[in-house]
């Protein structure tokens, strides 16, 4: 059973993305694909590094 929680990310209004520290873009939620296409970039590639955040 799916917690309310975990459905959290999906459902925010506002970007949520998921990003490894080689700044792989893991996941993004349907607000940050806004956000990512902005930036020409799509889960699975890599931020660019003035991107990233510490």
């Amino acid at each position: 059973m799916t917690t309310d929680l975990e459905l959290f990310p999906a459902t925010n209004p506002n970007p949520v993305l998921s990003v490894a520290n080689d700044c792989t873009v893991l996941y993004s939620n349907k607000a940050g694909k806004t956000l990512l296409h902005e930036w020409g970039v799509a889960v699975g590639d890599k931020l660019h590094p003035m991107l990233k955040v510490s």
